[in-house]
């Protein structure tokens, strides 16, 4: 199994106001650029590696560490075809996809036992 790394570099960013209808790019409080940190693609990413590996029979059950409702037709779709997918996500989040995953267990009470390997 391969693992891809994507750096995220944040960007500017621009808020519209509806109110003034006016482009905000500087923060008001600190007179500093409005910046975000975009995913760029992590999420197709995830979908695919998860469609192409269920495709070659490499997992029957897969564990999706997410809070993000985007997976949720994917899950389901996955689920229709006999495999499971387990959500790990934090407490309060992510709870659409949480039900529609095969089962659920929240990260929180947990971290304390992950630790980086060498």
């Amino acid at each position: 199994m391969n693992v891809t790394v994507k750096e995220r570099r944040s960007r500017r960013k621009t808020v519209f106001c509806r109110d003034c209808e006016t482009e905000i790019a500087e923060c008001p409080n600190r007179q500093s650029p409005l910046r975000r940190a975009p995913e760029k693609g992590v999420d197709s990413t995830i979908v695919t590696d998860l469609v192409v590996l269920a495709w070659e029979g490499a997992y029957d059950v897969a564990i999706l560490l997410s809070s993000d409702a985007d997976f949720t037709p994917a899950v389901v779709a996955l689920q229709n075809r006999g495999l499971k997918i387990i959500n790990a996500t934090w407490k309060g989040h992510g709870a659409d996809l949480a039900r529609s995953s095969w089962a659920s267990f929240e990260l929180d009470p947990l971290i304390a036992e992950l630790t980086r390997g060498s």
